[in-house]
């Protein structure tokens, strides 16, 4: 990620919500630290994840109290990013499974 497109990120996620602690200062990090950072410090959930590519795998990210979500980008060297976020978060319905 480029310097500018990195600053931008920065800020927009510093912006989403300010009466909170920020997530501002956590762009990348080791996979342990932004999930620990996430859970504990935010109250996020893991929601979902996709492989991507052979080494990247992408998870969603929710903040239930507040709708908050975040698209965190995890890769093989033990480094999480977050690439994106947003607010007004909603599960959907799991489809129903036919029997076995």
């Amino acid at each position: 990620m480029g310097k500018t497109a990195a600053a931008t990120l920065f800020v927009v996620i510093g912006c989403a919500s300010a009466p909170q602690a920020r997530i501002a200062d956590v762009v990348c990090d080791t996979t342990a630290r932004l999930e620990t950072r996430l859970e504990t410090q935010y109250g996020a959930r893991l929601q979902g994840r996709g492989v991507r590519a052979p080494d990247t795998v992408l998870e969603v990210w929710s903040v239930e109290r507040s709708g908050d979500w975040l698209l965190v980008q995890t890769y093989v060297d033990g480094r999480s990013c977050i690439v994106a976020m947003g607010d007004d978060w909603e599960n959907m319905a799991t489809p129903s499974q036919g029997p076995a």
